[in-house]
């Protein structure tokens, strides 16, 4: 008579082993069919895994140290006009970082030229900050735009 158990098991022969209480709890619904990975196999999987991963540490590093240069590019225009500024460390990594994810770097490079050729006659860098931000963002809306 087949008869299936609470857990889904049938009573069937070949579904039927004999164990003890702790070995039974410990394959629980494992079917016997199931043979775990050989030791070779999951180091196999383990040295593809640190490789994946260093390969991705290398790549998070190349672009860190691509946005550090083009942070340093576009710092360098705004520096031709106000020598004695520098950005902040912020600034750098959240707005220039940001428009650098969305704007090629020669779009957000004009962008400082003409907000530092605006603010020129000012002569306050926290102006040219804002202006150039202004421009940047209004590029990035009208990107926004044509996609739609």
């Amino acid at each position: 008579m087949r008869t299936q158990n609470v857990n889904g098991g049938t009573n069937e022969d070949i579904n039927l082993i004999t164990s003890c209480f702790d070995c039974n709890r410990g394959k629980g619904r494992t079917p016997l069919s199931s043979i775990p990975k050989k030791l070779k196999d999951r180091i196999s999987e383990e040295v593809e895994r640190e490789s994946q991963i260093k390969e991705y540490k290398s790549f998070i590093s190349k672009r860190r140290n691509r946005i550090k240069r083009d942070v340093k590019k576009i710092e360098g225009v705004f520096k031709k006009y106000h020598p004695s500024q520098q950005f902040t460390h912020s600034f750098k990594i959240f707005s220039i970082g940001k428009f650098l994810s969305l704007l090629p770097l020669h779009e957000i490079e004009n962008a400082m030229y003409i907000a530092c050729e605006k603010q020129k006659l000012k002569n306050k860098p926290e102006q040219v900050i804002k202006y150039f931000c202004g421009i940047c963002w209004i590029k990035i809306n009208n990107k926004k735009e044509e996609t739609f």
